[in-house]
C-alpha cells in the first residue's frame, strides 16, 4: 500500500536548486504519484490548477483541490474544463461546490 501524502503533496520527489533571491531551479524526478489534499492558499495562483490536476490525475487516490470556485470566472468556466481535461485522460474529476475532487487513474492514458 502507498503511504498518504503529506497534505499538498503529490509525493514526487521535487528540490529547489540554485536559489538567488526569490528565485531558483526547480528539479523534479520521476516518482509514484498518490493523492493528496491541496488548500487554494497553498498555490500561488489558482492558475496553476489545470497542470496540478493532470499530475493528480495521474496520482493513486483521490485529491481534493479546495477552495477554487474561482475558476468559474474570468473568460470562461475553467473549473469544468479541467474536468473534461482529466476525463480525456482517463481519470474522473467532479466539482462539489467550490472543491474539485480528482479521482486519480494511477497512470494516464496514451493515445486518445
Amino acid at each position: 500500500m502507498i503511504p498518504p501524502a503529506r497534505k499538498g503533496d503529490l509525493g514526487a520527489p521535487v528540490a529547489l536548486v540554485n536559489r538567488r533571491g526569490t528565485t531558483a531551479d526547480l528539479t523534479a524526478r520521476h516518482g509514484r504519484l498518490r493523492a493528496t489534499e491541496v488548500a487554494a492558499a497553498e498555490i500561488p495562483s489558482l492558475d496553476e490548477v489545470p497542470v496540478l490536476a493532470v499530475a493528480a490525475a495521474a496520482a493513486t487516490g483521490t485529491t481534493v483541490f479546495r477552495d477554487v470556485g474561482e475558476l468559474r470566472v474570468k473568460e470562461s468556466d475553467r473549473l469544468a474544463a479541467v474536468t473534461r481535461l482529466v476525463a480525456a485522460i482517463g481519470a474522473r474529476a467532479e466539482v462539489e461546490g467550490d472543491d474539485l475532487f480528482v479521482h486519480g487513474a494511477g497512470r494516464l492514458v496514451h493515445g486518445r
